[in-house]
């Protein structure tokens, strides 16, 4: 696809948008949730930490990858930014990943879109997207929120099975 204002090609790739309707949702409690430590991002003490993790688990994404304090500060500074949205999962002291999310008020309804969840690499595979993600959703609800929200890459299956094992259907396609 060619940009006609610029002259230049244009690569777009299909984002999906997932929704899931958090009371239809079993989210059993299970033990695991004791052998993790979860902690909110505190503003001016974990910007470097988050940046680290972020572009830890990020290399090569083409939205997430290579933040620096410049864009982090820009998307804290936009009106849906709370700290206690924004979770590390840890244990034995060391990051393993995050959530963050974001509201959105909509005419008669409030969805949580999970902005951004991610796991270090060295540890994906392993089964913690399922715990992390559970974690995002218990949240969810806890803050009283009924719908949810997350977007994806077409191209990324794995996160489209664990999406969809927790009940998330696509409800929007687009182009990025």
């Amino acid at each position: 696809m060619e940009d006609l204002l610029k002259g230049e090609s244009v690569n777009k790739r299909p984002i999906l948008r997932l929704r899931c309707n958090l009371n239809d949702l079993n989210l059993s409690e299970s033990n695991w949730q004791s052998e993790f430590e979860v902690e909110s991002f505190k503003r001016n003490k974990d910007e470097s930490r988050y940046l680290d993790l972020n572009n830890q688990i990020f290399i090569g994404h083409p939205d997430q990858s290579d933040w620096d304090l410049s864009k982090l500060l820009a998307k804290m500074g936009e009106v849906w930014f709370r700290p206690d949205r924004l979770i590390f999962m840890k244990k034995d002291g060391r990051d393993l990943g995050f959530f963050w999310l974001k509201e959105h008020q909509l005419i008669g309804e409030r969805v949580c879109e999970i902005f951004v969840i991610g796991i270090i690499p060295s540890l994906q595979g392993e089964g913690l997207g399922k715990k992390i993600l559970a974690l995002a959703l218990r949240q969810m609800i806890s803050d009283g929120f009924n719908q949810a929200w997350v977007y994806t890459d077409e191209s990324n299956e794995r996160a489209l099975k664990l999406y969809r094992s927790f009940g998330f259907e696509i409800d929007l396609v687009t182009e990025l």
